[in-house]
């Protein structure tokens, strides 16, 4: 029996889908592909850090979208909906269903963290053999990976999605209720032009992976970097 989810939240990668603030500024082409390329980064990541017991989940978001996800995806993902009025919701019930089918540790991230890696992947799951959550909090006030060995519902209640609270409002719920935690490493999500910006100023030439290959030819190829 797999006893570790990886749980993957994604949209189908088509205009007007994703990435729409990117979209705002930097046209809608780049943000299908941009989001298109940092997804299956991801799901390649995930891929690596799997065992043999671990169960990649893909959640996507529109239930319209079922058989153009299936095209998209490998054999290898469980493919399920979303389902839910609001993220918190969403993700709870992401949980739910994981634990459900008998996993006994299970990590949530998003498709949109340029650095994600094999490596923080399994950290965060290795990190649950002794904690009983795990938090990876975003550069913006967020977090783009939680974990936990069981649900704790109220981590996802009543929390301001969207804003720069949500890291900060989900760690104090967590030491209010003397949950043992690891956080673990802050990394950048990215949702507009400015964090394509700022996450560039921070990579070295030999740091650059898909992602950044991808932004790098895009703009050159169309002579659109300055």
């Amino acid at each position: 029996m797999m006893t570790d989810a990886v749980i993957v939240f994604a949209r189908l990668p088509k205009e007007g889908k994703v990435k729409t603030r990117l979209a705002k500024t930097l046209g809608e082409d780049f943000a299908v592909r941009f989001y298109k390329v940092c997804a299956e980064h991801t799901f390649n990541e995930c891929r690596k850090a799997a065992s043999s017991q671990t169960r990649i989940y893909v959640f996507y978001a529109d239930e319209m979208d079922k058989e153009l996800m299936k095209k998209w995806m490998v054999n290898d993902f469980r493919l399920l909906p979303q389902s839910g009025k609001d993220l918190g919701k969403r993700m709870l019930n992401a949980f739910k269903d994981v634990f459900d089918e008998g996993v006994k540790r299970a990590i949530l991230i998003g498709t949109d963290i340029p650095d994600i890696s094999s490596g923080i992947i399994s950290n965060a799951l290795t990190s649950l053999n002794k904690n009983e959550v795990v938090v990876g909090p975003a550069k913006d006030g967020g977090y783009y990976l939680i974990g936990m060995k069981k649900l704790y519902g109220f981590l996802f209640e009543n929390i301001d999605w969207g804003t720069g609270k949500v890291f900060a409002g989900t760690l104090d719920r967590i030491i209010m209720n003397n949950i043992d935690r690891k956080i673990i490493i802050e990394l950048y999500d990215i949702d507009t032009e400015e964090n394509i910006d700022k996450w560039l100023s921070t990579k070295q030439e030999d740091e650059i992976n898909p992602v950044g290959d991808f932004i790098k030819e895009y703009f050159s190829s169309s002579k659109a970097l300055k």
